[in-house]
């Protein structure tokens, strides 16, 4: 058609120009496909492709012209994280995570990724809280990778036990160094005291050499003691994790339950919660009856796990 007739009328939406005249109402995009074919969408489809090919740093620079064009898409920074974590950039991946979640908190891709991520750069609790977040969605039905969140969980739950084992195994050599060296400390007292028992002296100066020397060692000794225990306190962790402990009572979970708004709660807490108040979720105010609880039990055995790693806090149950 020729939009130059005396009878057309060009107008544009949305960047795209339409032409029309009285003879014809057959619209005339002025764009060609190959402007088109940069939109966000498709440097999503070409990035998706890429990563199929395990060729992620170029899927990497597609999912970025993705976002360029369109920032408002949670999905085009988690599929780059995903990217950025099979080449264990893992600072980007959690990087990206954080900006998708921002934009959609409830983002369970986002939960999952940014929980692996973490766990991999040292912060494993940190990142037990997010995988289990992902784990509570998946249950809800809000996404995938119900197998390889449980999968995750699973082995960083694992992880977690061994990184305990190995700072008990810090701690008994700390002692075993603090015993060895308060023998030498000793053996060394007892050798100058036997040297200046064996001096010339008065008996007045004899003691108050003798005294020093003991006084010297016990100072030493207890400096030994003090070091350790600060060497033990950074080793144990004090505090119980928010996830472990339930919204109502703030206590260790013993039977915990998730709700539909994706909420954990203790089961009887909950419970007697809702015949208090009536049917709604007590934090969100959504709509809830009891026999929407959905029992917790990933959370449940990670819980019995900390318990049983942590004997302090069994007096906090």
């Amino acid at each position: 058609m020729d939009s130059s007739s005396s009878h057309s009328v060009t107008f544009t939406v949305e960047g795209t120009q339409f032409s029309f005249s009285s003879t014809s109402t057959r619209r005339v995009p002025k764009r060609t496909f190959s402007e088109m074919s940069g939109s966000d969408v498709k440097y999503k489809d070409l990035g998706n492709r890429y990563f199929s090919e395990e060729n992620y740093e170029k899927a990497i620079e597609c999912y970025s012209k993705a976002i360029s064009k369109n920032p408002s898409n949670p999905v085009y920074f988690t599929n780059r994280a995903l990217a950025a974590l099979k080449l264990n950039r893992f600072k980007d991946t959690a990087d990206d995570c954080l900006k998708a979640l921002k934009l959609n908190p409830g983002h369970l891709k986002g939960h999952y990724l940014l929980g692996k991520a973490l766990c991999e750069l040292g912060s494993v609790d940190e990142g037990l809280k997010h995988i289990q977040k992902a784990d509570e969605l998946s249950k809800l039905g809000f996404g995938i990778f119900s197998s390889e969140i449980a999968e995750a969980l699973s082995y960083w739950l694992e992880r977690r036990r061994e990184i305990l084992d190995e700072k008990e195994k810090e701690t008994c050599k700390g002692k075993k160094l603090e015993e060895y060296l308060t023998r030498l400390v000793i053996g060394e007292r007892d050798r100058k005291v036997k040297a200046i028992r064996m001096e010339m002296l008065d008996k007045s100066k004899r003691a108050k050499k003798i005294k020093a020397e003991e006084e010297h060692a016990k100072n030493s000794i207890q400096e030994l003691k003090d070091m350790v225990c600060k060497a033990e306190e950074r080793n144990k962790n004090r505090e119980v994790p928010d996830y472990f402990c339930g919204k109502i009572t703030l206590d260790i979970l013993k039977d915990p339950v998730i709700t539909p708004s994706g909420i954990t709660y203790e089961r009887k807490a909950v419970e007697e919660t809702l015949e208090r108040i009536g049917p709604s979720d007590p934090i969100t105010g959504a709509p809830l009856v009891a026999q929407q609880l959905i029992p917790n039990l990933a959370l449940k055995e990670a819980v019995q796990a900390f318990v049983e790693e942590n004997k302090w806090a069994r007096d906090q149950e």
